[in-house]
Order: structure tokens, then sequence, then C-alpha cells
């Protein structure tokens, strides 16, 4: 597993250079319903790296697992709904609120829909091949791309081990006090982010977790210096996720056909 999340799920994170630009990504900070938690229990005794693998091995045994991811700045928003099982899962993808995409991935396939803004804003199409293909589930297989999205940039974050594989924030990671999250207690460790992430040298990542004897994630967040938003929430856990590929669709080759010809 990664020392480090990726803190980017799916084609969100892709587009994030694009939308919001570098210049807003040189600082994130988080928010929320953050509070000072009760006295600690026994597991507040746990080492940092024993609390985040628990967290982990809670995500590998879920069945399923609601994911929310938010990024906000100034002048932008991103934001995915993803549902998730252990081979594949629903991503809802909404950029500034105009823009609109859904990714299945289903029998190793992704499949996209998006509204014309979506494909342009998201997937880097061209206006006119977005005019052409926008509302049309298109099926990406293993090596190929959708715009400016390859295979795996769709499939990431999309299966219970990759959303593990997120968790996953012990390099150098520490405890820091409980706190209570939307009114629950929780736990927290905390670790730099890497260098590589566009963020401050301030900036560390911070996983919210339950405490109990099964830990359970609850909330990441990116916190440091800035004005952006960057968090991802747990829920609706071991729920009946029902996912169906579509019927009628087009192959991604044929969109990267007419794109060349644009």
């Amino acid at each position: 597993m990664s020392t480090h999340p990726q803190f980017r799920v799916n084609v969100i994170t892709l587009a994030l250079s694009a939308l919001l630009g570098d210049a807003e990504l040189a600082g994130c900070t988080g928010g929320g319903s953050l509070q000072p938690a009760p006295a600690p229990t026994g597991q507040a005794t746990e080492s940092a790296p024993t609390l985040v693998d628990a967290a982990a091995g809670a995500v590998l045994s879920a069945g399923s697992v609601h994911i929310n991811w938010v990024q906000t700045g100034p002048s932008s928003s991103l934001t995915e709904s993803v549902d998730v099982t252990a081979s594949g899962g629903r991503d809802v993808v909404t950029a500034n609120e105009t823009d609109h995409a859904t990714i299945l991935f289903i029998d190793g396939v992704a499949y996209v829909e998006a509204d014309q803004p979506g494909l342009e804003a998201i997937f880097n199409l061209s206006a006119y091949v977005a005019e052409e293909f926008w509302d049309e589930w298109i099926a990406v297989r293993s090596g190929e791309k959708l715009g400016s999205l390859s295979y795996d940039d769709l499939t990431e974050g999309m299966t219970l081990s990759s959303v593990a594989d997120v968790v996953q924030v012990c390099g150098a990671c520490t405890l820091t006090a409980p706190t209570t999250v939307a009114g629950q207690r929780a736990l927290s460790v905390q670790a730099p982010a890497p260098a590589d992430d566009h963020a401050p040298a301030s900036a560390r990542f911070v996983l919210y977790m339950t405490d109990n004897s099964q830990p359970k994630p609850m909330l990441l967040e990116l916190r440091g210096d800035g004005n952006i938003t960057n968090r991802i929430s747990f829920s609706g856990w071991h729920e009946t996720l029902h996912l169906s590929a579509p019927t009628d669709t087009i192959s991604a080759q044929l969109v990267t056909i007419a794109e060349s010809v644009t």
C-alpha cells in the first residue's frame, strides 16, 4: 500500500489543475463540525499506524462504502459521490455545479455518461465532439482513453482495495487529539502531505476514525494554508449496491477517432 493517500478519487483529481488552477492548489484547508472530544477510551492508546491499518482493514471488509469527496476554492468546486464495492462502483461527478458526469465500473469496463459541459471541462474533449457524444454511454476498456483521461484514471478509487490505499496515510503519521465529527467521537491521525500533491510544506493529511474496537474511517481531509476545502467523508457501510452495465454504448475508440479529426 502507498505510504501517502492520493488525495484524489478518480476523474476529479485529474481535472483539478485545469479547473482550480495551480495557484489555488498551492494551499488547502479543511473544515466541518470538529469539536473537542470527551475523555479518551482504550482505542486512543493504540499507535497511529495500528489505527490506520485497522481503518484500512475496515474498508476492505466492508462489502460496500459510500464516499463523498469535495474540493472548493474561491471560484470553483468539484464534488464526487462514489459508491464502491470490492469489484467496482458508481461515481457521480459535478464540477462548478454545472458540469456533470457519471462513471460506472462494472466487470472491468468503465462506462462514462456526461453532459456537454462535462465532456469539455472534465475530459478535455473539444466542443464539437462533446456536442456529438454528450448523454451517450461511452465504454472505456483497459488500455483506452476518453479525452485526456485513461482507463486507469477513470477506475482509480472505484474498488474497496483502492479506497483502502487512500486511507493509508501513514508514512510519518502521529496521533492527534481525539475530537468529535458530526456529533460522534473520533480518533485522529495526521501525516505530512507529500510534496508532489501541490500542497505547501505545512499541509498535512488528517484521518478521523470511529473510536471503538473496529475503527472505521469517518473523514479524511487535507489541512494547511490557503482557502481551499478538500475533504473525503465515509458513510453507507455494508449497503447493497445494484449496478448494471448500460446496454447501448459507444466505444471510447470512436470518440478518440472523432477527436483526432476535429
